[in-house]
């Protein structure tokens, strides 16, 4: 992501945002992985995130250019036991 303004006055973002979650037929989040993230998650027994996926930049003067260039890396995550709800 890269944002950047050619002139004072203006606003540039650029916003990456990343989850996965699981429900249940009864609606029960039962697993939510946020990658990046310290806290939030619902059962996540174990993970690898080398950086966050969840980022949020900013530019309002020529100045302020920014650049998010993550480098490589393997993203995992394991729940631990899911239950099943049941609607009738």
């Amino acid at each position: 992501m890269q944002v950047a303004v050619g002139q004072a006055g203006d606003i540039a973002a650029a916003i990456l945002g990343a989850s996965i979650s699981l429900v249940n037929a009864g609606g029960q989040t039962q697993f939510l992985w946020i990658p990046g993230a310290s806290s939030g998650e619902i059962n996540v027994a174990s993970k690898t995130d080398p950086f966050s996926l969840n980022q949020a930049l900013m530019a309002t003067t020529p100045a302020e250019n920014q650049i998010f260039n993550p480098t490589a890396g393997t993203f995992s995550a394991t729940s631990g036991a899911l239950s099943r709800a049941h609607t009738r």
